[in-house]
């Protein structure tokens, strides 16, 4: 037992040295100095955090010294230890056999325990074949380390002096380094995560653990109870108080080396329910015995129950005001009806433009537009992702307000939404676009309301292609305008000769009175305006593929930077082009970007992520007859546009909405500060490739953002700190739960069904698998594949291949598994790199580490097919993961990494 409590003794001192490895990477990464009750603080959940692992590898070297010490002597090390560097190829083959027959043991256990646990259905029988193969394992690992023991022996004794202990230690520290630079090659993922310095503190953990407990030699007892009673306070304090602290949390998470890896095991640990967050280690989770009871579940309010940890059972409140679109007067000079062009560009941070005085002068022409009207400061995109936001300026609504169809990497726009290019058809209007990217057409309805859109033919056309099918199609629409406004005028003037030379035939006041009546002056002839829609795509990185020389420098901004200003030269030629047609003057100009782009202000790159202003942000700019020139500075939605180009165009939205026409705003009205007292949402909401799941709320300068599956949350003042580096959740708890209540209150109240992950899961739950499916049995971790079953095994060119997989979860499982649907198309036929079924589970909504043992899974998913592909072609389709499957097939078991799921023909 002294000897247990030695063990148990140096291991706290490992998980001292580890913690404060963890909290020096955290001072490092502070900007600012952190006081000393933040590090004391730190300090004691970073020891709480590590303890039970350290404690865990103690148990384990104290077992593994027991088994050592009681070894017969013609084995025993015990001589060795006190002389390691002296010549005993004893010692040299007993340590080496030792360590291969227990490498041997620990993978072929484990593999065991992995197919065992995972193959068989019965989990008694599992455990009771698992015992009687770990016992076989055990007797030849013996058998076989008992041959090889000769061999090592004369192998040490050639070796001379290396053949001792310390010769013995030194060819496994080899081996456990080989073995973790073939981890390192083969999962570079872990070096990008924990850096070197994570890496090697575990050899150096190995050292320390040595000689601490050297030191612990005469340690008695009694004096061990008291550390270890410090220890479990440590650890009861870390799992109790961890989370309260947001501060602290972020630091944990974000800077230490090991921190999010620690609290993701112990909360997994402690997560009793399976529903993703525990009673422990900032979980918050209120009921861990009801899987339905979380933060962010659909809480339905007079049933009694929180479901939602917070605020109580339901919410009452109201957070947003649905309108039929606050429109404002317009001005006289405006023409009725005006012709609109709509042009976009993806991914344009305004921050980055010559409007917003960025020290480079990358959009000059813009600037000069953005001189004649009126310019908006603060836009907020309704997401960062573009399949998000731009159906949300096109509707109104939030992306959680949006009837979505079938969602696998472009998720369909149901009929039952009602377009902005709907409500203009509905006026008049002529809708056309032109689209310079070819991303988005394989989403169904997402051009619903267009007369004719033309989408590039790839993913990064030439520059000037768009514009030029732009152009094309405005002069087209000029001239259809010019000719039919001629026919009808010409029509006018023959119906007026006809009754002219009728009046002549006719004498008295009565026909001069007739005569006047008919010859005056008629309405001016009936035009079609137009509405097109531009969208600029080449922003998107990646940046000069084309290899175009940056104009700026050799960096991800400077070739960012370079493409706006090649943009501004294509907006350049859109507008001059547009203004030299007939009514080109008098045509309303919308220029808007769908969100932002980031560039490292927060550890990454890109968009689609997350909901900081870096990605949010964007541009937007609105040029119309009747408007002086502006500056707008309050905060204000990109779904905005709707009501306001409806405004402009004379007709009324449809149904009530909570987007609010910008008209007032650029007549003067209301303008003010950020602050106007309107409440604005962002949502990132997962789908099969993206599985973020991210809400913030922007109230006058503050925001609040929550990152829903994780738990994670962070409160800033905009004002104060526009870059958002200060969170100040912990000294804000107040207006940090005001803004969480108003969020929840808006989702309680306004969101559409279908959108909760609670409800899409609800919805692929099944009693029973249908009696129709295609019957498999394959099993991949603690996951079945019971079956599938397609739609139609006939589908044409752009039309879409629907898929459901059935799963039967045996057990709780720590992987999130990706499942990869992938076809296989001859050589000859051009696919196209999107073609393909590759998603998370019930599109990122349910991952397997949160699966239910007893659970029974649909998880469907619909392709669409390239247009490029023939018919008559038949196309076989397969699944697989990172992990192999076992195959249960005439009553044997067969591994495969993939499995066959017939063939799709193409008719």
């Amino acid at each position: 037992m002294r000897e247990l409590f030695r063990d148990l003794s140096a291991s706290t001192l490992l998980a001292v040295v580890g913690a404060n490895v963890d909290l020096g990477r955290i001072v490092h990464q502070a900007e600012r100095g952190l006081q000393w009750s933040q590090l004391l603080s730190l300090e004691g959940l970073l020891l709480g955090l590590w303890l039970p692992f350290a404690l865990v590898v103690g148990v384990f070297i104290a077992a593994l010294r027991i088994g050592i010490t009681h070894l017969p002597e013609s084995l025993s090390l015990r001589a060795s230890l006190r002389r390691p560097t002296e010549r005993s190829p004893k010692a040299f083959a007993n340590v080496l056999s030792f360590a291969f027959g227990g490498a041997l043991l620990a993978g072929g256990g484990a593999l065991a325990a992995h197919h065992f646990s995972t193959r068989y259905h019965d989990a008694a029988l599992a455990s009771a074949v698992l015992g009687i193969v770990l016992v076989a394992l055990t007797a030849a690992v013996a058998i076989l380390t008992m041959l090889l023991r000769p061999i090592l022996l004369d192998l040490g004794r050639l070796l001379g002096p290396f053949g001792s202990l310390a010769g013995a230690l030194a060819l496994c520290g080899l081996g456990v380094a080989a073995a973790l630079s073939l981890a390192l090659v083969r999962f570079p993922g872990i070096l990008a995560r924990y850096g070197w310095e994570g890496v090697l503190l575990l050899p150096v953990g190995v050292l320390v653990f040595v000689v601490t407990r050297r030191l612990f030699r005469g340690l008695r007892y009694s004096r061990s109870i008291p550390l270890m009673l410090v220890a479990a306070a440590f650890i009861a304090f870390a799992a109790k108080t961890y989370g309260r602290n947001n501060r602290e949390r972020l630091a944990i998470e974000d800077d230490a080396f090991y921190g999010r890896s620690l609290v993701q095991v112990l909360a997994g640990l402690t997560d009793r329910d399976g529903d993703g967050f525990s009673v422990a280690y900032g979980g918050h989770d209120c009921d861990d015995s009801r899987a339905w009871v979380h933060p962010g579940a659909v809480d339905p309010a007079g049933d009694g129950i929180d479901a939602d940890c917070f605020d109580g059972d339901g919410l009452t409140r109201e957070s947003v005001v649905y309108s039929d679109g606050s429109f404002g007067e317009l001005p006289d000079s405006l023409p009725e009806q005006p012709n609109i062009l709509f042009v976009t560009v993806d991914a344009l941070r305004f921050d980055h433009t010559s409007c917003a005085a960025y020290e480079r002068d990358t959009t000059p022409f813009l600037r000069e537009l953005c001189d004649e009207g009126s310019v908006f400061e603060n836009v907020y995109a309704p997401s960062t992702r573009s399949i998000r936001s731009i159906p949300a300026f096109f509707t109104g609504l939030y992306p959680s307000e949006i009837a979505y169809g079938p969602e696998y990497l472009w998720p369909t726009l149901l009929p039952e939404n009602d377009t902005l290019a709907e409500h203009l058809g509905r006026a008049g209007y002529r809708n056309e676009a032109a689209i310079g990217t070819d991303y988005f057409k394989d989403i169904d309805g997402f051009f619903q309301g267009f007369a004719q859109v033309q989408q590039a033919r790839e993913y990064k056309p030439s520059r000037g292609e768009v514009v030029d099918r732009a152009l094309t199609q405005l002069r087209r629409l000029t001239a259809r305008n010019r000719m039919f406004v001629e026919a009808a005028q010409e029509q006018a003037n023959q119906e007026s000769d006809a009754s002219s030379d009728e009046n002549a035939a006719q004498d008295g006041d009565s026909a001069s009175q007739i005569g006047v009546a008919v010859n005056a002056p008629r309405a001016a002839p009936t035009r079609v305006p137009w509405f097109q829609w531009t969208h600029l795509f080449n922003v998107h990185g990646p940046y000069l593929q084309d290899g175009h020389a940056s104009r700026y420098g050799d960096s991800q901004m400077d070739k960012y930077d370079t493409e706006i200003r090649l943009m501004d030269d294509q907006l350049r030629r859109l507008i001059e082009g547009v203004r030299a047609m007939p009514e080109g003057e008098n045509t309303v100009i919308v220029f808007a970007s769908d969100h932002g782009e980031a560039f490292y202000e927060h550890g990454y790159t890109g968009h689609s992520r997350h909901l900081y202003d870096v990605e949010l942000r964007a541009s937007l700019m609105v040029v119309a007859p009747g408007f002086e020139p502006s500056r707008i500075e309050q905060r204000v939605s990109l779904m905005d546009l709707m009501p306001t180009i409806l405004n402009l165009a004379g007709t009324e939205v449809s149904t009530p909405i909570a987007a609010h026409s910008l008209v007032p705003l650029m007549s003067g009205e209301g303008r003010g500060g950020h602050d106007d007292g309107r409440t604005l949402f962002a949502e990132l909401l997962p789908d099969g490739m993206h599985p973020f799941d991210q809400k913030a709320v922007i109230q006058g300068d503050w925001k609040w953002i929550t990152w829903v599956r994780e738990g994670t949350e962070v409160l800033f003042h905009l004002g104060d700190d526009p870059g958002e580096t200060r969170d100040l959740l912990d000294e804000e708890r107040e207006r940090a739960t005001e803004l969480q209540a108003t969020l929840r209150a808006w989702l309680a109240t306004h969101r559409r069904r279908g959108t909760a992950n609670e409800e899409v899961i609800e919805d692929e739950l099944l009693e029973a698998f249908p009696t129709n499916i295609e019957a498999l049995d394959c099993t991949v971790v603690r996951a079945r594949l019971a079956g599938f079953q397609f739609e139609e095994r006939e589908v044409s060119p752009g039309g879409r291949i629907n898929l459901s997989l059935y799963f039967e979860a045996l057990g709780r499982m720590r992987q999130d598994l990706f499942f990869l649907v992938v076809p296989e198309p001859p050589e000859d036929i051009r696919a196209g790199t999107r073609f393909h079924g590759n998603h998370y589970p019930l599109n990122g909504r349910y991952h397997t580490n949160q699966w239910n043992p007893g659970e029974r899974i649909e998880d469907s998913l619909s392709i669409v097919v390239p247009r490029t592909i023939r018919r008559g072609v038949r196309i076989p389709f397969h699944v697989r993961t990172n992990r192999p499957f076992t195959c249960i097939e005439d009553g044997e078991r067969v591994q495969r990494r993939r499995i066959p799921l017939g063939e799709i023909e193409i008719r």
